[in-house]
């Protein structure tokens, strides 16, 4: 499944060498492919792969964010989106 975020549209050349990004989509506005239906509030963690392809994992709930880029970072998704 492809997610194109609306800001990689308006500047793709950022995305394309950003290793790591995050969505967090914490009034669960995104579409139902995404967010399941029943909607729920979502992080979305997208990592650039060696083919310069994002790979996106969605954390909800008491889900444990795992990045690479930030190894020691201890939370748990509803953390984010309940703030």
């Amino acid at each position: 499944m492809v997610f194109r975020p609306s800001l990689q549209l308006i500047h793709p050349y950022l995305f394309r060498t950003t290793p790591e990004y995050w969505i967090v989509d914490y009034l669960a506005l995104g579409s139902r492919d995404y967010l399941g239906n029943p909607k729920t509030p979502a992080v979305f963690i997208f990592l650039l792969d060696e083919n310069g392809t994002y790979q996106m994992s969605v954390y909800r709930d008491g889900d444990r964010l795992i990045s690479p880029t930030f190894p020691e970072l201890n939370l748990i998704a509803e953390q984010i989106l309940d703030l």
